[in-house]
């Protein structure tokens, strides 16, 4: 055990590749290694028979791959050893750094051999294949599936592949080669065209609406039409026509200008008479107000006049139904008087037939 403890520490001085992570573990299990050297079977997983990329060793002194180790382990509650059958205790595993380091810095053949004939450490091999030639690399242009070489990557991307981008000659902008004609031809606003109206004139497409609107060769009014001008030809016509053309344009800016005058002139009147007719109408809605104003009052009048007819009435109400009870009082008193009258007579009758029966 010492013998082994003092090889590992001689080879961990040796060696000046430190211990690599999970990244470039992970990198070389999806790579075929090809090793210079025949494989040391104390280098091989006796589980699954692979190079010991990430060694973990076992309580019983084993050395096996994470993996199966993890498999072991995972695979049942009981697991063992399946060399000497001692049971795996998942607290005595630990990563064998030392067993790591020595196949690390074994020599393997480049992964893309025959191409690559280089020859490096395996702790080297991903720092290799960043720059190998030969490494298959998939085209990194937004579209293009193709994968190629290394050394043949550059020129592809740059003259050969199809969704490479170029600058338009225009406005400078990058896009995709297949789009380019298309973008120059009918969307780039930097490209120029030529004037619709056949000035001869090249314009750019941003500026084209600009330019027509003072293209000499597009058709349009004299600038005095509103002063009753029907000239309408080429703008450069137009400019001839209003220079040369300038007394009459005059004569006929002041003859619009005196009818102006005597339109104005008309509207001043007209706006004196409604504001007369304006002013009869405040003073009729003044009389009015004051008609309603009167009315009012009146009605206000009227109003108490009949409440207080309304407080007469009820009263004249009350006086006549006091009356009735009293009316009605007497009667009923002269009523019983009356009956009195004939229930005592009826009284004397009776007596005196019962006088006379006795009599009888």
């Amino acid at each position: 055990m010492a013998a082994e403890e003092n090889e590992c520490s001689s080879l961990s001085k040796q060696s000046s590749a430190p211990v690599r992570s999970w990244e470039l573990e992970s990198f070389l299990a999806n790579r075929t290694l090809s090793f210079v050297s025949q494989l040391d079977e104390c280098y091989m997983c006796p589980a699954c028979g692979g190079a010991i990329l990430n060694p973990h060793q076992t309580g019983c002194g084993h050395i096996f791959c994470a993996k199966c180790i993890r498999m072991f382990i995972e695979s049942s509650d009981i697991s063992k050893c399946p060399l000497d059958g001692i049971l795996i205790k998942p607290e005595e595993v630990f990563q064998d750094n030392c067993c790591k380091r020595e196949l690390l810095n074994l020599d393997v053949y480049c992964s893309n051999t025959p191409d690559c004939t280089q020859k490096v450490p395996l702790c080297d091999l991903q720092k290799h294949l960043k720059l190998c030639q030969y490494e298959m690399l998939p085209c990194s242009n937004p579209g293009c599936t193709d994968i190629l070489l290394r050394k043949n990557l550059s020129d592809h991307q740059q003259s050969l592949c199809p969704f490479r981008t170029e600058f338009c000659r225009y406005c400078t902008k990058p896009y995709p080669i297949s789009q380019l004609p298309d973008h120059e031809k009918t969307s780039c606003p930097e490209a120029e065209v030529q004037c619709p109206n056949d000035c001869s004139q090249m314009v750019k497409k941003y500026k084209l609406k600009g330019h027509i609107d003072e293209c000499p060769e597009i058709e349009t009014d004299c600038i005095y039409k509103q002063y009753g001008c029907t000239v309408r030809d080429k703008r450069s016509k137009v400019k001839v026509h209003e220079y040369t053309e300038f007394s009459h344009h005059v004569l006929l800016v002041l003859e619009s200008n005196s009818k102006l005058a005597k339109q104005v002139d008309q509207l001043q009147k007209d706006l004196a008479l409604q504001e007369r007719e304006l002013k009869e109408r405040n003073l009729l809605v003044d009389n009015l107000k004051r008609e309603v104003s009167k009315c009012d009052n009146t009605f206000s009048s009227i109003q108490r006049s009949v409440a207080e007819q309304r407080e007469c009435v009820s009263s004249v109400k009350q006086e006549l139904q006091e009356l009735r009870s009293v009316l009605d009082a007497e009667l009923a008193k002269e009523e019983l008087r009356s009956l009195r009258v004939s229930l005592d007579s009826l009284r004397q009758q009776v007596a005196m037939t019962q006088s006379l029966r006795d009599h009888l």
